[in-house]
């Protein structure tokens, strides 16, 4: 797939959002295209295995894979493909920018290379890159402003 980036303003600090991105065993409770996570450290690699149903045209196609993660706590998260049997490149990042006073995120959202083994229609990478990839990001969004919704500002009359 050809590169694609997106980015999105979260109202959770870099630290916050770092936490939802990086705890990759929640993401089947709120992404839907994700069928199961395992995660397991190998050698002092993060491995982090997919498998994934995404319905495209009235038809669901599952895929599996094994990305290698690598994290830089609160700024980044970039991934490589490891290993598949149907995938032959994924490669991508989220960058993490502190907004405001360190209270918001703009994250980035961006993927160098997702490739399969078979010849993919351009409408199906079209798909992913306009539908999938949008909805993707929200859900991770919604996610970590559920999880940290802003601290309320407590009033002078609060204080006792």
């Amino acid at each position: 797939m050809p590169a694609a980036q997106d980015q999105i303003d979260i109202a959770v600090s870099p630290t916050e959002f770092f936490k939802v991105i990086s705890d990759y065993r929640s993401y089947p409770e709120f992404l839907s295209d994700v069928a199961a996570i395992d995660v397991e450290e190998v050698d002092g690699r993060k491995l982090v295995h997919y498998t994934i149903k995404i319905k495209l045209l009235l038809k669901t196609f599952t895929t599996t894979y094994t990305l290698q993660k690598f994290e830089t706590p609160e700024k980044e998260v970039r991934w490589e493909l490891d290993s598949s049997d149907d995938v032959i490149d994924n490669r991508g990042s989220w960058v993490l920018t502190p907004l405001a006073d360190g209270t918001r995120t703009r994250a980035c959202y961006t993927i160098d290379a997702f490739t399969y083994n078979i010849p993919i229609p351009q409408l199906v990478y079209d798909t992913l890159t306009k539908i999938t990839l949008p909805r993707t990001i929200k859900a991770f969004k919604e996610r970590a402003e559920k999880l940290f919704p802003p601290k309320k500002m407590r009033s002078l009359t609060d204080r006792g």
